[in-house]
């Protein structure tokens, strides 16, 4: 372990707008480290490291990933079967809703999902999340396709257009 001093002036007024009071205890001070308060210094605390848990770690690249229909029950006020991309949604379609910063026609190939090109854009589509499209096939579906999917926490492979 090693010894950290933190500046109370720069630290406290981001707790307190944070919501989280004064140092007291334990206390988060990145998602990497936890930090525990030691002895009050006037205007500092000087504070121990202490290591985050391993279950709590998350992999960079772990992407959450959901699955949706083309019906009002997923997408609300855009279902109208166009993708953000304006492709007319056809029978037997297959493609993927993700974050604004990965352009239209990548090629994600998802574990258990195959290959399929971005085409689409959502609400809660943020940061590492994605959204696979599902259709009715052999009588079941889309919607009841994307619940048997559910949410998975999967490593994808992003392919060159």
């Amino acid at each position: 372990m090693r010894t950290v001093t933190v500046d109370l002036g720069k630290v406290a007024p981001v707790m307190i707008a944070l919501g989280l009071g004064l140092i007291t205890g334990v206390w988060s001070m990145t998602p990497e480290r936890t930090v525990e308060a030691v002895k009050p210094l006037t205007p500092t605390i000087t504070a121990i490291e202490v290591e985050r848990k391993p279950e709590a770690a998350v992999s960079p690249d772990i992407w959450n990933i959901s699955g949706y229909c083309k019906e009002k029950c997923c997408c609300e006020a855009f279902a109208d079967g166009f993708t953000a991309d304006g492709h007319k949604i056809k029978r037997g379609d297959r493609f993927i809703a993700a974050p604004k910063g990965i352009p239209f026609g990548t090629i994600i190939d998802v574990p258990g999902y195959g290959k399929a090109v971005v085409r689409d854009r959502g609400g809660a589509i943020k940061n590492k999340k994605l959204d696979l499209y599902f259709c009715e096939l052999n009588g079941v579906s889309g919607h009841k396709r994307a619940l048997q999917w559910g949410r998975k926490h999967l490593a994808v492979k992003f392919i060159e257009k």
